[in-house]
């Protein structure tokens, strides 16, 4: 009797351990599960940003472009007032400016 008392329970620690066994492949399974969606995740949040990035860059650029392009119309048309008042002032004086 004490050896079916003992084969009992090293079947039942058997059973014990299986069943840990089953739990921790099942823990494995997931993590491997999450880590596979963490790194599309993280992929997918660094395609964005650099998308993002790459935008706000082409953004400036044409940002910059626009800008020069304004400050290089306002330095002529600054230019043209500045030659049109030197103008007017010789030519009340009975001078003339002659720019060929």
């Amino acid at each position: 009797m004490a050896d079916t008392g003992k084969i009992k329970e090293m079947k039942d620690r058997e059973e014990r351990c299986e069943r840990a066994q089953k739990y921790v492949d099942e823990l494995l399974e997931v993590h491997q599960r999450v880590q596979f969606e963490a790194k599309g995740t993280q992929k997918k949040l660094n395609a964005l940003r650099k998308r993002a990035a790459a935008a706000a860059e082409d953004e400036a650029r044409c940002l910059d472009a626009e800008l020069v392009i304004a400050r290089r119309q306002k330095l002529k048309d600054l230019y043209a007032s500045d030659y049109d008042r030197y103008q007017v002032e010789l030519e009340a004086m009975g001078l003339s400016l002659n720019m060929e």
